[in-house]
């Protein structure tokens, strides 16, 4: 099996060495479960171009990284023969929280070494792929505010976003929107909605599962004011949101339309700006991805909690 290993040097995992270092790291674990990859460091902006050339050249493609590196991973490889191997090296890790793999360096080596290549669902909205969640409204000016206070004052991501979500809150507007599903419109005026691709961050905040994997679920939320807003907000933090708080549609295809001219999407961490109306969509089974055996993380959190603890 020809492995070819592309790390994001901006992974806050990988922050504490420098890129030899982590080349260096990253090489000895998979060394010590019998494979011996090509392992590059690369810039944020060579990302994609460095794993087209690992695309064609390996059979395996294992990406380092937060979900945003790996959205741009999938991006890239949906359609190809290369399968996606994950290095959880992010923050919160959803995509590899849903697939079972284990977070420390070590054991994620070992799935890539001893996993299969399963086909994946994925999305897209307006041509943009995301792999867990997309979201439109509010959070994606907390996520954009986050960033420019970490770039401009130095504040770490939790501290930036905990600084970000009051702002917002003060200044927040909800928006008018049209739902179009399966032919029907709904018409409905909210803070933010929100598109999950992805089990385990249903199970992040409390929500249950739509028991159909191939399909998207969209949640809106309902218009409220700041204090109801905030209280939501603590409830998905300690998964325990429920279903009060939104409507939700299952769907394959969904269309949302705004008379806004441009709205900011949150895409699995980070925020574009697209030009309404938006179109997502579920593009079945169009990625490989290597994955563990013998997990099944839709019914048995209690195994994946124990694969997500790296041992004493």
């Amino acid at each position: 099996m020809r492995v070819h290993v592309v790390l994001n040097p901006r992974a806050g995992a990988l922050l504490r060495g420098t890129r030899e270092e982590s080349i260096d790291t990253v090489a000895q674990a998979f060394a010590e479960v019998g494979l011996k990859p090509s392992v590059e460091c690369t810039n944020a902006d060579a990302l994609p171009a460095a794993i087209d050339a690992a695309a064609a050249a390996a059979d395996v493609v294992v990406v380092g990284g937060g979900d945003g590196t790996l959205r741009t991973a999938a991006a890239r490889l949906a359609g190809k023969r290369a399968a996606l191997g994950v290095l959880p090296l992010g923050t919160f890790n959803h995509f590899a929280k849903d697939l079972g793999i284990p977070l420390d360096l070590d054991g994620a080596a070992r799935a890539v070494a001893a996993g299969t290549p399963r086909p994946r669902d994925i999305a897209a909205v307006n041509g943009r792929v995301f792999i867990n969640h997309a979201g439109v409204g509010i959070y994606p000016h907390m996520v954009a505010h986050r960033e420019r206070l970490r770039g401009q004052r130095g504040f770490g991501k939790f501290t930036a976003m905990a600084v970000a979500t009051l702002e917002a809150l003060r200044s927040y507007r909800t928006f008018g929107l049209r739902i179009r599903i399966a032919g029907e419109a709904r018409t409905r005026r909210s803070p933010f909605l929100f598109v999950a691709n992805n089990g385990y961050i249903l199970d992040a905040y409390g929500l249950e599962r739509h028991g159909d994997a191939e399909k998207l679920t969209l949640l809106v939320a309902h218009d409220a004011g700041r204090w109801t807003l905030f209280r939501m907000g603590v409830k998905a933090f300690f998964g325990r949101l429920g279903e009060d708080a939104y409507d939700r549609f299952v769907f394959e295809r969904a269309v949302i339309e705004s008379r806004r001219e441009r709205l900011l999407v949150e895409l699995d961490g980070e925020v574009e700006a697209l030009r309404p109306p938006l179109e997502f969509t579920l593009l079945p089974n169009a990625l490989r991805v290597i994955q563990p055996g013998g997990i099944d993380v839709g019914t048995d959190r209690g195994k994946l909690e124990g694969v997500e603890r790296p041992a004493a």
